[in-house]
């Protein structure tokens, strides 16, 4: 008896895997059901490989979850860093606009008086009292002039303190909703030859062409 256990045990395997010829899966079916050992065996051996698939399932799927998540992350972690990005390029635009939508240059007459410039002072600190308020004199308009176009240094070389042609000016940096205001103050004023005022109203625009084309291009 125990010879044929012996046989039998040797060829679990091959009739597991359905490899027996018809005589000899016979001979191992009949004996199965005569010998409780050889079939807790059998039985046990089936069970070793159902918990090892479904081991196997419980790895795969777990891959699969880990993988998906991985992806998931790339995604929220790209979307946030989009996010960053357009967050500060925003930021970035609409304080490089605010400068510039701010800003006011006031030409002046020649041969004004001394507390005529400073009553175009005061008028700008009545309209904006933090306003940010320079004074450029003909001599640095000139030279600023000169330093623009230096490569052509023979365009301006006749010119001096003498024979000066640029005008004086305030140069004001306000808040943008102000600049209509002090605009209107000096419209009719005596004193002022004229005033510039920056007219682009897109930030974006204003941007991409004086902060971006103009610097990249040289224009």
């Amino acid at each position: 008896m125990k010879n044929e256990c012996d046989i039998v045990q040797d060829l679990l395997f091959s009739y597991k895997d359905g490899c027996l010829k018809q005589g000899s899966k016979e001979f191992v079916e009949k004996h199965l059901t005569k010998c409780e050992e050889c079939a807790k065996i059998y039985k046990e051996m089936n069970n070793e490989e159902d918990s090892g698939n479904t081991e196997k399932t419980e790895i795969d799927y777990l891959k699969k979850i880990k993988k998906k998540m991985k992806r998931k992350t790339k995604i929220i972690i790209f979307v946030l860093i989009l996010l960053i990005f357009l967050i500060i390029f925003n930021i970035t635009v609409f304080i490089s606009y605010n400068d510039y939508a701010g800003r006011v240059e006031i030409f002046l007459e020649d041969n004004i008086s001394e507390e005529d410039v400073k009553n175009i002072e005061n008028i700008i600190k009545e309209v904006d009292q933090n306003a940010e308020i320079e004074y450029k004199s003909k001599e640095k308009a000139l030279n600023d002039l000169k330093e623009r176009f230096k490569e052509n240094e023979n365009l301006l070389a006749g010119y001096g303190a003498s024979n000066n042609i640029m005008p004086a000016s305030y140069i004001v940096k306000t808040d943008k909703k102000y600049v209509t205001e002090i605009e209107s103050r000096f419209i009719n004023n005596n004193c002022v030859k004229k005033i510039t005022v920056n007219t682009e109203t897109n930030p974006y625009v204003y941007f991409f062409w004086y902060k971006i084309y103009l610097p990249i291009t040289g224009k």
